[in-house]
C-alpha cells in the first residue's frame, strides 16, 4: 500500500532561487520506541474489527498526522484487514450446507434475503414482525440464533478483522519502509531524474536505456559527463503521477540491478503545484535501493522475463496473480518481487523472486536472513546460484533444465504449481 502525495510529511524551502524539497525521513533511532509503541497496538487489535481501532491513537503517538499515516502505510505490509471466512463462522459443514445451496458468501446470501422478503413481505420486513420472521429465515438454513445477522454483514469494512503476515515486525524494517514509501511517492512525481553514474562501460550504459525501453520511460545517456536521465511524461490532465509509476518503478530496477553504479542524484518533482529539486544523495539512494555493493556487475535478467511471462498461464489457471506487486522493504535492502501469487483465497500468497545470478543471490540473502514478515518470498533461479540462499533459511525453488538454460514458460508454470501447491498443502 502506497502513499498519496497529500500524506507525505515535507517542507519547501527557496534557496538561490531553487524551490527544494526535504521530505521528513526516519534518519536515525529516535522514533524507533514510538514505532514499537504503534506495533503494540497493532497487535492488541489482531482479531478485532475494525471499527474498534482508533486512528487517532497514531496521530496522538507521532504528533503529526502526515507522519501517522505513513507508518500505518508501512505498518500495512505487515498487518492487513480481511473478511473473515463462513466457516470461521458456523463451521465447515454449515459452509458446506451454504454453499450447496449457492449461498456461498455474504453478498448472495443478501440477494437470497431479499428474495424472500420480496416474496413473502413485499420487499420490507417491520420492526414489529422482524422476532418473528428471523428465526424461520434461520431455521431455512439450519443456522443458529444470531448467525444471519452475522453472516450478512462479514465483507463490510467496518467489520474486517485484523490479521498479521508473518512475525511480529521490527521496528527498523517499519521505519525502512516508511522511507522507502516517502521517496518512492516524490518519485512518481517526477518530470526528470537524473543520477551520476560512475565508471560505466559501454555494455552497462545501455543495459542502463535497456531496462527503461521495457518500462517505457524515455531515458538518454550523456557519456560525455557521465549522466543518466529519466523523463516523466504529464497526462491529458496535467499530472505527472500516471506514467510517474513505470518512471519509479523503471529507477528501482535499475537501483536493484547496479547501485553501486549510482552516486548521487537529483529529481525534479511537481508537488502541490509547485515544481521542486529532490536532491538524492548516498543515503537516500541507499533507502531506495539498499547499500551500494561492490564489485558491480550487471547480470541479465532474462530469468525475471520469463517468471512474469508465467503469469497468463497461471491466471488460466484460476490462480491469483498480480505481475511486478510492491517491492519487500526492510532495513537490510529492498527486494522487487516479479510475481504474487496465490492457488485459493485459503491458500498462503508467495512473492516470487527471480535470482539472476550468484551476486544477486548474495545480496539477497542478506534480505531472506531476516524477512519474516508479509508475504511469503521464494527465490526461483538455477541451483548453482541458490546455495547461499538455502544456507540462511530462505525459500527457494531450483528450475528444472540446462544449467545455462530457461525452461519454457510453460514449463516454468507447470513447476511452479505443483511445487506451490505441494507447499500450500503442508502450511494449511
Amino acid at each position: 500500500m502506497g502513499l498519496a502525495l497529500n500524506e507525505v510529511p515535507l517542507t519547501m524551502r527557496r534557496v538561490a532561487g531553487q524551490v527544494n524539497v526535504y521530505p521528513r525521513l526516519l534518519r536515525d533511532g529516535s522514533m524507533l520506541p514510538r514505532i514499537a509503541l504503534a506495533i503494540d497496538y497493532f497487535e492488541s487489535l489482531l482479531g478485532q474489527e475494525r471499527q474498534q481501532m482508533q486512528p487517532e491513537m497514531l496521530v496522538e503517538l507521532f504528533g503529526d498526522p502526515r507522519l501517522a499515516r505513513g507508518i500505518a502505510a508501512a505498518l500495512g505490509h505487515s498487518y492487513r484487514f480481511r473478511a473473515q471466512r463462513m466457516d470461521e463462522v458456523v463451521g465447515r459443514a454449515g459452509a458446506g450446507r451454504l454453499k450447496r445451496a449457492g449461498l456461498p458468501s455474504s453478498p448472495t446470501l443478501r440477494l437470497w434475503l431479499y428474495d424472500q422478503l420480496n416474496g413473502a413481505h413485499a420487499g420490507f420486513l417491520p420492526a414489529r414482525l422482524r422476532a418473528e420472521v428471523w428465526p424461520h429465515l434461520e431455521a431455512e438454513l439450519r443456522l443458529r440464533p444470531g448467525q444471519l445477522e452475522q453472516l450478512l454483514y462479514l465483507d463490510r469494512p467496518e467489520h474486517l478483522r485484523l490479521e498479521r503476515l508473518g512475525a511480529r515486525p521490527r521496528p527498523v524494517d517499519v521505519a525502512a519502509r516508511y522511507n522507502f514509501q516517502v521517496l518512492e511517492c516524490l518519485l512518481r512525481h517526477a518530470q526528470l531524474v537524473e543520477l551520476v553514474v560512475i565508471r560505466p562501460t559501454a555494455e552497462q550504459a545501455d543495459a542502463l536505456v535497456a531496462l527503461c525501453q521495457l518500462h517505457q520511460v524515455d531515458a538518454v545517456f550523456d557519456h560525455a559527463n557521465a549522466r543518466f536521465r529519466l523523463a516523466g511524461r504529464q497526462d491529458a490532465l496535467g499530472g505527472w503521477a500516471r506514467h510517474g509509476r513505470h518512471l519509479a518503478r523503471c529507477l528501482l530496477e535499475e537501483l536493484e540491478h547496479g547501485r553501486g553504479l549510482m552516486a548521487e542524484g537529483t529529481a525534479y518533482v511537481t508537488v502541490r503545484g509547485r515544481a521542486g529539486r529532490l536532491r538524492l544523495g548516498t543515503e537516500l539512494l541507499d533507502m531506495l535501493g539498499g547499500p551500494a555493493a561492490a564489485p558491480v556487475a550487471w547480470e541479465p535478467d532474462d530469468l525475471s522475463r520469463v517468471l512474469r511471462n508465467c503469469s497468463t498461464t497461471l491466471r488460466g489457471w484460476g490462480w491469483r496473480v498480480r505481475a511486478q506487486p510492491d517491492p519487500h522493504v526492510c532495513a537490510e535492502g529492498m527486494v522487487l518481487p516479479d510475481l504474487l501469487v496465490q492457488s485459493t483465497p485459503e491458500m498462503p500468497r508467495y512473492l516470487m523472486v527471480a535470482v539472476r545470478g550468484a551476486r544477486h543471490a548474495r545480496r539477497l540473502a542478506a534480505i531472506a536472513r531476516t524477512a519474516t514478515t508479509g508475504e511469503r518470498l521464494v527465490f526461483v533461479g538455477r541451483e548453482v546460484d541458490l546455495s547461499e540462499l538455502r544456507a540462511v533459511g530462505g525459500q527457494v525453488l531450483a528450475i528444472p533444465g540446462a544449467p545455462d538454460g530457461f525452461p519454457a514458460r510453460s514449463q516454468l508454470a507447470r513447476f511452479l504449481r505443483d511445487e506451490l501447491s505441494a507447499e500450500g498443502m503442508q502450511a494449511a
